[in-house]
């Protein structure tokens, strides 16, 4: 139902809970697997490919590789997955690496803390000035 309204991130998340349930199962519920699978393989996949087209190749990597744990022979993910990387080996040099963005968000976090004091230090001095005795 998730997919159907077109929540594909919160389909792909109950996919893949299902999924962990099916492995915790075993054997016994082939269909049921079968099904779990295919539908993890489909959101995912839409998922990697709506990435890719905003340019997010290593996003599409994470969502694909997903697709590849779940069933390591689906050709569509294997064919994405190749493709995928000749992007990703082609933006090489034109985009920072993950290290880096991994620490933009601390990078902004500093800078609303440094804005933060740049307030707290402005009310400061008006309040000072405004304390200050005049003369007459």
């Amino acid at each position: 139902m998730a997919a159907a309204r077109g929540d594909l991130a919160g389909a792909a998340k109950l996919y893949q809970e299902a999924y962990d349930l099916v492995q915790q199962i075993g054997s016994g519920i082939d269909v049921e697997t079968a099904q779990t699978i295919a539908g993890l393989a489909s959101t995912r996949l839409t998922l990697a490919r709506q990435a890719q087209s905003q340019g997010n190749f290593r996003e599409a990597d994470t969502e694909v590789i997903q697709v590849l744990k779940a069933d390591p022979q689906n050709t569509a993910a294997l064919a994405f997955k190749k493709q995928n990387q000749q992007m990703l080996d082609a933006m090489k040099g034109r985009m920072p690496d993950q290290e880096t963005l991994q620490k933009v968000p601390y990078f902004v976090n500093d800078k609303t803390d440094a804005g933060t004091l740049v307030r707290d230090g402005n009310c400061f001095m008006r309040w000072a000035n405004w304390t200050k005795p005049r003369p007459n």
